[in-house]
């Protein structure tokens, strides 16, 4: 089994499956007939600000609706959630083979409810673990507040004291693996799942090494290597 004092807690959007806001929004603009640049750059600036949690979902759809001349109900960001977005399953099966191997897995998405209802469902047969921000007081990542409220509260699931350092965060995006460094965790940034998987087993042997150091049973296992 693996070693139980690691944790590694998962982005969704962009690492667990296949979802990017430009990638909604490209669908958009393709839906609508095209767009020229200065619709490409507004929208990147509602993104951020979507993201950012400066606006909620609701005025995020209406100003894309408005720029594309659409009604509202043709732009949902659930709709197109549900339809578009699909598992990256590369990743998804290196999560199970981490648990299978005895380790802690969980998520942590700062998707709002009707997003994070659908997300979860493609995730419920592999992450019995899973936080939304929504659902931690409001604390979003890059917070480095949310990843520890997180980490208490899979701290208290597994019924011990976690350590911030036992825990390994995989994002796609810097800002979120800075808000984990920040948080004193170990931060991945998600690349290719060939890179993360290196990166993975480079965090399995490590704390192997830390493991011995404290006279406890090193976990000698690995994750498989991908085929060139």
């Amino acid at each position: 089994m693996g070693n139980d004092r690691t944790v590694f807690l998962f982005g969704i959007s962009g690492v667990l499956n296949d979802h990017s806001l430009s990638g909604y929004l490209e669908t958009l603009s393709s839906k609508s007939g095209g767009t020229d640049a200065t619709f490409t750059v507004a929208a990147a600036e509602d993104a951020a600000l979507f993201e950012n949690a400066s606006i909620t979902l609701a005025d995020f759809e209406s100003r894309i609706a408005e720029k594309l001349r659409l009604p509202v109900a043709e732009v949902s960001y659930a709709n197109y959630y549900s339809s578009s977005v699909k598992p990256n399953l590369e990743v998804m099966g290196m999560a199970a083979e981490l648990k299978a191997q005895g380790f802690t897995i969980a998520y942590l998405t700062n998707h709002d409810p009707a997003v994070h209802r659908i997300a979860a469902a493609q995730l419920v047969q592999t992450f019995e673990i899973g936080f939304a921000s929504y659902q931690i007081l409001g604390l979003r990542k890059p917070d480095e507040l949310a990843f520890k409220f997180v980490a208490d509260r899979i701290g208290a699931r597994l019924g011990r004291l976690l350590r911030y350092g036992d825990i390994t965060v995989i994002e796609n995006q810097e800002r979120n693996v800075e808000g984990a460094r920040k948080a004193g965790m170990r931060g991945i940034m998600y690349t290719t799942p060939a890179a993360l998987r290196d990166e993975l087993n480079a965090v399995i042997s490590q704390n192997a090494l830390k493991a011995a150091a404290r006279s406890a049973p090193p976990a000698r296992i690995s994750l498989g290597r991908i085929k060139a």
